[in-house]
C-alpha cells in the first residue's frame, strides 16, 4: 500500500489533488517524507524520474542525512522504478480515507467509553464527515469546471429550472435561484422570518410542479403543523378565518395550486446533518432545500479544539455542499445589536464570522424598525452580500439595494412597492 500511495501521487496533478487527504499518521515516516519532498520536486517537474529524484533527494534535499537512512530511501526509489500498482487510484484513496476515519472514530469511542468527553452524536458527526470524503477520487475529478459552452451558459441564462421569488424586490436584487445557490435569510425573532419563507416557498412550489420536484423543509423551530398551515395560507393568500370556514375547499385549492403535497416538512428539535443527508441523497425529486434553523443542527464534526464559531463554519460549509442537490435557503438569527434596526448588517448574524458569510452566495437581512415613524408592519429588506448571477436584464444598482416592505401576517405574505 505504501508504494501504491507514492505511485498515485507521482504526478504533479495527482499530488495537488490528493496530498491534502493524507495525514502523517496514515503512512510510514519514510512514505510521508517522500510525499512531502515530491511537493518541492513538482515545482519544477510535472512527473517523476525516479533515478533523477533519487540523486536530488541524496545530494540536494537530504545531504546531511545518515548513510543508512539514505540507503533505505534509495531502496524505495529503486522499487518505484519497476512498481506497477494492482489497485486503482480510487481504491487506494478510499482505503486511506477509511483508515483515517476508523482511527478517529475509535479514538472518539474510547473517550466516550472512558467518560473523558463527548457523546454518541460525535460518532454520528464523524460518519457524516466520512460520507462527504468517501469516493474522494471521483469527487475530486468532478471539481473540474466543464468546458461545454451550453452548460456554462446555463449558469448565466435563466432557464425553466430557475426559481423566481414572489416578492418583486427579491427578483430585482437577487434574481432567480439555481442549483448550487446557498442563501441565508437573517432576522431578529418575531420579525417575520417564517412568514417570509412561507410566502416565497409556496410560490416556488408552483414552479417546481412543472419540473416534478419537491421542497424539503427541515424545521427545528416552530411547530411543524403550524408552519404547514401558514404555507397553505401563503399559497392562497387568504385569512385564517376564511380557511377555517371551508377547510375542504381551500385545502383542495392549495393542492391544485402547488400540484399535490409538494412541500415536505421534516420537523424535529434535534435534527442532524445525517437526517438531512438521508432524505436528500436518497431522493431524485429534490428541487429546493430549506434549513430552519441551520445553526441548531447537530452532527457536524470538528477537531478536539473546535469552538462554537468553528462548528458554525463547518455547518455552513456542509450546507453549501447540500446546494449541489438543489438551491438552499437557510434562516439564521440576528444578534441583539440588530433589534429595532431597519437594515441590519451581516456582521450582526449570530456567530457571525468571515467563514460563515463566505460560504453564502447571498445574505438577505430582514429588519423590523422601532419608532413612532414606523408602522407595526414595516420591514427593511437588504442584501449586503449578493454574488448571484441575477437576470440578464438586472440593474446592478439593485444588487445590494435596501427596500422598505410590509408584512401581511393575516395572509402570511409580504408586499413591496415594486
Amino acid at each position: 500500500m505504501e508504494l501504491a500511495i507514492i505511485s498515485l501521487l507521482s504526478t504533479a496533478e495527482n499530488h495537488a489533488k490528493y496530498m491534502r487527504f493524507i495525514g502523517k499518521h496514515l503512512v510510514t515516516r519514510e512514505t510521508y517524507t517522500v510525499l512531502i519532498d515530491l511537493k518541492e520536486w513538482f515545482k519544477s517537474h510535472d512527473d517523476v524520474d525516479w533515478v533523477g529524484f533519487s540523486s536530488w533527494f541524496r545530494v540536494v534535499k537530504h545531504s546531511s542525512m545518515k548513510v543508512e537512512q539514505l540507503d533505505l530511501y534509495t531502496a524505495i526509489f529503486s522499487r518505484m522504478e519497476e512498481f506497477e500498482p494492482t489497485e486503482t487510484d480510487e481504491e487506494i484513496m478510499n482505503a486511506l480515507v477509511k483508515r483515517e476515519y476508523a482511527a478517529r472514530i475509535s479514538e472518539a469511542a474510547g473517550d466516550i467509553a472512558d467518560g473523558v468527553k463527548g457523546d454518541l452524536l460525535d460518532i454520528d458527526a464523524l460518519m457524516s464527515e466520512y460520507r462527504v470524503h468517501a469516493d474522494v477520487v471521483s469527487k475530486t475529478d468532478s471539481m473540474f469546471v466543464t468546458e461545454d459552452i451550453d452548460e456554462i451558459m446555463s449558469a448565466v441564462v435563466p432557464s425553466k429550472e430557475c426559481l423566481r421569488w414572489r416578492l418583486k424586490e427579491l427578483n430585482i436584487s437577487l434574481g432567480p435561484l439555481r442549483t448550487g445557490d446557498f442563501i441565508t435569510l437573517g432576522a431578529r425573532p418575531d420579525s417575520g422570518k417564517t412568514t417570509m419563507l412561507c410566502s416565497e416557498v409556496s410560490h416556488m412550489a408552483t414552479q417546481l410542479r412543472h419540473l416534478d420536484k419537491t421542497v424539503y423543509w427541515f424545521c427545528n423551530e416552530e411547530q411543524g403543523k403550524r408552519v404547514k398551515f401558514r404555507i397553505m395560507q401563503a399559497a392562497l393568500g387568504i385569512k385564517t378565518r376564511d380557511f377555517v370556514g371551508d377547510v375542504e375547499k381551500y385545502y383542495a385549492a392549495y393542492l391544485a395550486m402547488v400540484g399535490g403535497e409538494r412541500i415536505k416538512l421534516i420537523h424535529s428539535a434535534s435534527l442532524s446533518c445525517y437526517d438531512v443527508e438521508t432524505v436528500v441523497k436518497n431522493r431524485s425529486d429534490v428541487g429546493l432545500i430549506i434549513f430552519d434553523q441551520l445553526h441548531k443542527f447537530q452532527g457536524v464534526a470538528g477537531g478536539k479544539d473546535t469552538n462554537e464559531v468553528g462548528k458554525q463554519g463547518l455547518l455552513f460549509a456542509w450546507a453549501r455542499g447540500m446546494a449541489e442537490y438543489a438551491p438552499v435557503i437557510n434562516v439564521h438569527q440576528v444578534k441583539g445589536t440588530g433589534e429595532g434596526v431597519m437594515y441590519p448588517e451581516m456582521d450582526q448574524l449570530y456567530g457571525s464570522t468571515t467563514i460563515i458569510q463566505g460560504e453564502c452566495d447571498a445574505v438577505v437581512m430582514l429588519g423590523r424598525p422601532h419608532g413612532a415613524e414606523f408602522s407595526d408592519d414595516t420591514r427593511g429588506l437588504y442584501a449586503p452580500k449578493n454574488k448571484l448571477v441575477g437576470e440578464l436584464t438586472s440593474d446592478g444598482k439593485y444588487r445590494n439595494a435596501q427596500f422598505e416592505i410590509q408584512i401581511q401576517p393575516n395572509i402570511a405574505r409580504f408586499k413591496g412597492a415594486h
